[in-house]
């Protein structure tokens, strides 16, 4: 049961995702072609996973990097309590693609479960270097900070997300959210943590 709510929770997130096309928040200075990083066996690294359908390359690298390593099975491993493979999956999908948002948030997620819970920074703080014109990784970014306790710095994440994609509603809700935890903080008298 648990594995069919993540899924419709994903299924839920995605649709919130914005368009795999040129639009709001597009690193414009790096549409012309995909990047050329390879590793020793010739695969493409660190592609923009917002506009890989436009590169037929790039497209294909990730039909197989989601086929193979974020897949049905890598859900079954992360609820069934395997998370070392799980783990795996997932870094090998971020070195593939740094800013995939499914593989940044499953990485929230086992951070929580193996009591890590900032496993997932330098993850974000590498797609955030590698591609950081898009509103959605801020906002995840933004939104995984209020929950770690940095409130401060979630919602300068999550209000810059709203500055480069102002029509983000899921950034616009987790501001809401980190606003109502700042001031809750503030009338308890206690103080959030600067950030990561």
């Amino acid at each position: 049961m648990k594995f069919r709510s993540l899924a419709a929770c994903i299924a839920l997130v995605s649709l919130s995702l914005p368009a795999r096309s040129l639009g709001q928040g597009t690193e414009w200075g790096r549409i012309g072609t995909p990047r050329e990083e390879r590793g020793a066996s010739g695969t493409l690294y660190n592609q923009d996973y917002f506009t890989a359908q436009m590169y037929p390359e790039v497209k294909y690298l990730l039909g197989l990097v989601e086929g193979a390593h974020f897949d049905e099975r890598v859900f079954k491993n992360y609820h069934g309590g395997d998370l070392s493979w799980a783990q795996r999956d997932c870094e090998y999908t971020l070195e593939r693609f740094p800013n995939h948002p499914g593989a940044l948030n499953m990485m929230v997620g086992i951070g929580r479960k193996i009591n890590q819970p900032g496993l997932a920074i330098s993850f974000f703080e590498k797609a955030l270097k590698e591609y950081p014109l898009y509103g959605y990784t801020r906002a995840q970014y933004g939104h995984y900070l209020v929950e770690l306790g940095a409130v401060s710095a979630g919602i300068l994440e999550l209000k810059e997300a709203l500055r480069l994609d102002p029509d983000l509603v899921t950034a616009r809700a987790w501001l809401a959210e980190a606003e109502d935890t700042a001031a809750r903080d503030v009338s308890a008298g206690r103080r959030t943590r600067p950030g990561p």
